[in-house]
């Protein structure tokens, strides 16, 4: 329809006008220029090219409304779905005569401080946000989270040029849709359904008739939550987003058994299986997360997986496309699909997978293509193999971020239709080859076929397919693979490489595993958490490792190796290094770990061990009444010295009880590879 005119039934307008109380409002409409990235949009044309230029994009809505304005309209709602609410909050201080913008897509749940929200929610912003013009008029920014959980209300007084001047604080805000919140609105306990319109109820019990048929028909059963938050499978691997990509795999390769990898989109994933709920009165802290429930009325029992949950989370049912790659485009592929990846960002692009396992550092370059290929080499992926069904290594593709072995050697792989012609801007119209569209072949005779809800060679179809075989409706066995944090995921692991300088570098890691190499200044690095590689290089380091079972490097130079808890694995290297045991706590076996020096050198090297830590050691306590050596471990447990040397095998122990059975609260804490015989010019104590 045209522009401008009244909203119409069933058709698309860039804007419409709307008459409330004696007022026309004009309302404008945009969305995400990223559109042409994230769906299949055919022939539309979208504007503007460059999904990233908001000044652009402020440029193209401002036109349409200008054209509202010059008609004498002047209150004008825009409505956007940037998925992003900071992109809307950039077009609010962009955009002239605009005066509410209500943004859709990112979830954000605005609310005012004594708005009651659902048990467990927290809020995201103040409804509304407040931010001024270019023409220094106020712009009012409202969002609520999707799903209907909340209905947002405003209630906002114009001057009679159409400018706001103050909005109501007490009644504006967002209103809760559970049973809680209908009770409140009507200020007594009612049923929803004895105060809803008629009409409503009955479209709203025909579908629910709808529901309880596709909830009733089953394929599978698990044990666990499947994970398919919104900002965990755009940011991480889990546990659904394995099952799905593993369930892709099994149909490819029973249409072709060469394929031996599968990737997919996380935003293709679009809700959990199972139940995700805070107790009343509970705090996000309290998240309860649980299998999917039962449904009495569709003779579903509890953990079963239904058509409907299949539905639900593949909603799109994209087909499955096979694909040749080479080995370096393997790595462009996932270079790809981490390159938008912040620490604030959620892109629908990020890769599940399976058949691979692959490390990332999204602080290094992003690749970047054109229509052409590559044209910014990207440098996030560390790591990438291709793995067996036991996850073992199969074939090393990546590492250190460079292609291993022969960079031409094929891959067959499955994907996404979607992906496979250019969505999310997978590269693969650049250099996939041999494509094969899984919707258009028939099916193999020996293929898995217990489901008829959907086509064959569909993403729904693959997923109810490999449940029916693998973890069928009865349990036996349900699906077990619990959802795990990042720091414990397999295929797909965040680090961070961080490299220094000739300079004196203060050179600092996060929680994934890093790489922290330093340069050749005296350096100080610290791994924090995470499994991390520490090398210190030439100058006199530092290296701390914090959490996590870290490989600590000196390199040349007189360095200092604090491992921090976990299993460590320290080398000195060349000239004297020190060897330091502190937590800066209590000693605590569990926490504390077992670590290994690879090169103690008796002539330079010192054990520094630090009270605070090994508190059975007293201030002025001679080396001779704390340190004896023994030939076994046993032995250990009944000395009297605290710190016990097994010249054996190169165990070293605290020995928190003395010559009282057993190490006490004590334990091994470090061996010595190759046993060295040490003495007391190898040790100090401090602290």
């Amino acid at each position: 329809m045209p522009d401008g005119g009244a909203p119409q039934p069933n058709t698309i307008s860039g804007s419409v006008v709307i008459e409330v109380g004696g007022e026309e409002i004009g309302i404008v409409g945009a969305t995400t220029p990223t559109l042409p990235t994230i769906s299949s949009t055919g022939d539309l044309v979208v504007s503007p090219s460059d999904s990233e230029d908001i000044a652009a994009l402020a440029e193209i809505i401002q036109e349409t409304v200008d054209e509202l304005t010059a008609t004498g309209i002047n209150k004008v709602i825009l409505l956007t779905h940037m998925q992003q609410i900071s992109i809307e909050e950039e077009l609010a201080e962009l955009l002239t005569d605009v005066d509410i913008i209500m943004p859709g897509g990112s979830n954000t749940l605005l609310a005012a401080e004594d708005d009651i929200l659902r048990d467990g929610d927290t809020r995201d912003g103040s409804y509304p946000l407040e931010f001024t013009s270019p023409s220094n008029e106020p712009v009012l920014v409202i969002n609520t989270d999707g799903n209907y959980k909340y209905v947002g209300r405003l209630i906002a007084d114009f001057d009679e040029n159409g400018i706001i001047t103050s909005f109501d604080e007490d009644l504006s805000g967002v209103y809760a849709t559970d049973d809680e919140g209908v009770d409140r609105v009507y200020e007594e306990d009612v049923d929803p359904e004895d105060v809803a319109d008629p009409t409503i109820v009955a479209v709203t019990n025909a579908i629910n008739d709808n529901i309880s048929a596709r909830d009733g028909n089953i394929f599978g059963s698990t044990e666990v939550f499947l994970n398919g938050t919104r900002g965990d499978v755009r940011t991480q691997e889990t546990n659904l987003g394995n099952l799905t990509a593993d369930a892709n795999l099994f149909i490819a390769q029973e249409y072709d058994p060469d394929v031996i990898v599968s990737i997919k989109n996380g935003g293709g994933i679009r809700d959990n299986i199972g139940q995700s709920f805070i107790p009343p009165g509970g705090t996000s802290d309290d998240l309860v997360q649980l299998p999917p429930a039962g449904n009495p009325f569709a003779g579903k029992e509890d953990g079963q997986i239904s058509q409907l949950d299949i539905e639900n989370t593949l909603r799109f049912n994209n087909d499955l496309s096979l694909l040749t790659v080479t080995a370096e485009e393997l790595k462009q592929i996932i270079e790809h699909g981490v390159a938008a990846t912040t620490d604030d960002a959620t892109p629908g692009q990020f890769p599940q997978v399976s058949g691979l396992a692959f490390s990332y550092d999204a602080t290094q370059q992003a690749i970047e293509f054109d229509d052409t290929g590559v044209v910014t080499d990207g440098d996030r992926v560390r790591s990438l193999a291709v793995v067996d069904d036991n996850g073992a290594i199969a074939d090393v593709v990546v590492s250190d971020g460079e292609i291993v072995g022969d960079a031409d050697r094929e891959i067959r792989l499955v994907t996404l239709g979607f992906l496979a012609g250019g969505g999310d801007s997978y590269p693969f119209p650049l250099f996939g080859e041999n494509q094969v569209d899984l919707v258009d072949e028939s099916l193999p005779s020996e293929a898995t076929n217990n489901a008829s809800f959907t086509d064959n060679g569909r993403e729904q179809d693959a997923l109810a397919e490999y449940l029916s075989v693998n973890f069928p409706e009865n349990g036996n066995p349900s699906f077990s693979d619990a959802d795990t944090p990042p720091k414990e995921d397999e295929r797909i692991r965040r680090v961070l490489f961080v490299k220094g300088t000739n300079d004196h570098d203060t050179l600092v890691g996060g929680e994934t595993d890093d790489t922290i190499i330093g340069g050749f200044g005296n350096d100080f690095l610290y791994g924090k958490d995470g499994d991390d590689l520490l090398e210190g290089r030439p100058g006199f380091d530092r290296l701390f490792g914090g959490s996590g079972n870290d490989t600590l490097n000196g390199g040349q130079g007189r360095d200092r190796l604090n491992s921090g808890p976990g299993d460590d694995v320290m080398t000195g290297g060349a000239s004297i290094d020190r060897f330091i045991f502190n937590t800066t706590q209590v000693y605590d076996q569990d926490d504390f770990g077992e670590d290994r020096i690879t090169d103690f050198d008796i002539e330079r090297d010192i054990i520094v061990i630090n009270r605070t830590t090994f508190t059975a050691i007293e201030s002025g306590d001679s080396f001779e009444n704390v340190f004896a050596t023994v030939t076994s471990d046993n032995d250990a447990a009944t000395e009297d010295a605290v710190i016990v040397y097994n010249t054996n095998n190169g165990n070293l122990f605290y020995n928190q009880n003395g010559s009282d059975a057993g190490l006490g609260s004590g334990g091994l804490f470090v061996t010595l590879d190759n046993a060295p015989v040490v003495d007391a010019d190898n040790f100090s104590f401090v602290g």
